[in-house]
């Protein structure tokens, strides 16, 4: 067993401990009891995006991702298959620990409404539309 994997488990086994431990952060305040529902369903939800691994009875990850992918044929349609699920199965762990981190952030060090970390990001030129005679010129 992994590292991820037996962090998870021991995350998921205590699930039940993390949720019943809102009622301590309610008496705090109603903020910090929202907040710490956030926290145990974001948690929950990595979770469960972790035991959505994808399968496969010909490859492993190390094939996609390691020193094994010379071993194998990769034109292969099943192969494709695979390094296509594993990498979204990758994405979505990802999406996940940092949707889970945002939270925790918040809950570890608590930004006001109107503090600039919070206003939207603007990426410069990003609602800018150019016809195809000014990108030309």
């Amino acid at each position: 067993m992994s590292d991820t994997s037996r962090l998870l488990s021991s995350t998921n086994g205590s699930y039940g401990s993390i949720a019943v431990s809102r009622a301590i952060a309610s008496s705090i305040s109603s903020e910090h009891a929202l907040q710490w529902l956030v926290l145990t369903d974001k948690v929950r939800l990595l979770v469960d995006n972790y035991e959505g691994d994808p399968v496969s009875d010909d490859y492993k990850p190390i094939h996609v991702f390691g020193s094994r992918r010379s071993e194998i044929d990769e034109t292969a349609i099943d192969f494709l298959e695979y390094e296509s699920s594993i990498n979204g199965f990758r994405g979505s762990l990802q999406i996940g620990v940092l949707e889970y981190l945002e939270p925790v952030r918040n809950w570890i060090s608590p930004v006001p409404a109107n503090d600039p970390s919070n206003a939207p990001t603007e990426i410069e030129g990003q609602y800018e539309v150019t016809s195809p005679e000014t990108q030309a010129g």
